[in-house]
């Protein structure tokens, strides 16, 4: 007989609702979730936001980096402080060493001898004067007439000392004992311009009458006439002569005129070797590369740079918005400056006659200008009353020089370039270039700041960076 079958297992009891676990629920929904605790009592992964509480327990905080600080960062900063202090330890700066007291009337003219020891001006009061350059004293007076002086200069060899009188007279006189040696009746009218021949040989001479635009030259040892050249244009119009200059080997040399012309002449066959054409009155003129071209500026807001020999205009120099009052060539002739009615001074390339810098800073006419004989700074004079000297490889004015309210006419530098003079009015200025114990202490002050920054950024870099470790 089969056995039967075993019964089907009961199905599983109901639990028995424990009262413990519904109390842990209802106090869950009343209460927070419990956080793992560390040692002290304090819980893990506060403030991290939720999750689950091993992720909690297992991350670390992230701290924010806000500077990413790198070798590279490093190096480009020092490259970038290195060259903020190169431009502050290099620039220039000038005070007044003396004042040029004596003359009554307006300085003319100013300029050092070639050996830097001597200044020499020339006023409208009739008289020139020599100073020492180192101290400013009165050396010696040449000249006491009634007539103004409009220029004066040295021979190249600083022998000899030409002065140009309002009444057409030039007066030669010895540099060193201040003995007139002859005296030459250059022209009718008054003479607005005297120069030395660089080999010493020929003295020319520029008449200032608007009526008569004549140019002389004359033997440098006797005074006798050797040729008068006449500035008439095609038309037969006349205007005074504003400006001259010799080539470097004395062969040629060039005037500029107020009837809008440019003239080379030559000094051996003393013929005209061409006409350069400007719309307004030719304020300066000079050669540059070995005479070969030759620079002028005009009142009609341009400046040109002509082929010496056959007259063509190599290239125009635009960009001045007023008539142009001077310019003048670099010593390595790579660059020329024009200063303007518009209150600026620009500096050209002398190549191709593109435009390289512009210096603005005066409040007026900038009237006349200069390159240190290193070529490093420009030191420019302003109607303004102020001189101002610029880096050349800056642009940068590093030192403003003020006379007052009266304007600035003449500057240049000394041959060493320690030294400036201006003149304004009546009254001649030498500024000196110093760098006073007080800038010394500056530089070691900035630098000693520019250390301890770069310190400070090293140290919190590298604890940043172990700290993300």
């Amino acid at each position: 007989m089969d056995e039967p079958l075993p019964p089907d297992p009961a199905p599983n009891p109901t639990p028995a609702p424990d009262v413990h676990s519904k109390l842990n629920t209802e106090n869950s929904k009343l209460s927070p979730p419990c956080r793992p605790m560390d040692s002290k009592g304090d819980e893990l992964g506060k403030g991290q936001g939720g999750g689950e509480q091993g992720k909690a327990v297992a991350e670390k905080p992230k701290k924010r980096r806000w500077f990413q600080f790198s070798l590279r960062s490093l190096l480009i900063l020092v490259l970038f402080l290195g060259s903020v202090l190169t431009v502050w330890m290099n620039r220039s700066v000038w005070g007044l060493a003396f004042k040029l007291i004596g003359h009554t009337d307006s300085i003319r003219t100013a300029m050092f001898s070639l050996d830097g020891t001597r200044i020499l001006t020339a006023s409208w009061d009739g008289t020139a004067r020599i100073w020492d350059a180192k101290t400013g004293l009165s050396i010696g007076t040449l000249g006491k007439n009634n007539a103004g002086i409009n220029s004066a200069t040295y021979s190249y060899d600083g022998n000899l000392i030409a002065v140009a009188r309002l009444d057409g007279i030039v007066d030669i006189f010895d540099e060193r004992s201040f003995d007139k040696k002859f005296s030459i009746k250059a022209h009718y009218g008054s003479v607005e311009a005297v120069l030395f021949s660089p080999n010493n040989k020929l003295i020319l001479t520029a008449n200032g009458n608007d009526k008569e635009g004549t140019a002389c030259l004359w033997d440098a040892v006797d005074g006798s006439l050797v040729g008068e050249f006449k500035n008439g244009t095609d038309h037969g119009v006349k205007g005074s002569l504003c400006a001259i200059a010799f080539s470097p080997n004395s062969e040629l040399f060039a005037t500029g005129s107020a009837d809008s012309t440019a003239r080379i002449w030559n000094t051996e066959t003393l013929k005209q070797q061409c006409i350069l054409r400007h719309q307004g009155a030719v304020q300066w003129v000079g050669f540059i590369e070995n005479g070969r071209e030759l620079l002028t500026a005009s009142e009609d807001f341009t400046a040109c740079i002509w082929v010496a020999n056959t007259g063509q205009q190599r290239c125009k120099l635009l960009g001045h918005s007023g008539g142009i009052v001077s310019a003048g060539v670099s010593h390595d002739g790579r660059n020329a400056f024009t200063t303007s009615g518009d209150g600026t001074a620009r500096i050209w390339n002398t190549e191709n006659g593109s435009l390289m810098k512009i210096l603005q800073g005066h409040k007026d006419t900038v009237w006349s200008a200069a390159f240190s004989h290193d070529d490093t700074h420009i030191v420019t004079a302003s109607k303004d009353g102020t001189a101002r000297v610029w880096s050349y490889q800056t642009s940068l004015e590093t030192t403003v020089l003020t006379h007052g309210a009266r304007g600035v006419k003449n500057c240049m530098f000394s041959p060493d370039d320690q030294y400036i003079l201006t003149t304004s009015d009546n009254t001649g200025f030498v500024w000196n270039r110093q760098r006073p114990d007080s800038i010394y202490g500056l530089l070691a002050l900035k630098a000693s700041w520019v250390a301890l920054l770069l310190l400070c950024l090293l140290i919190w870099s590298t604890k940043a960076e172990y700290a993300i470790r």
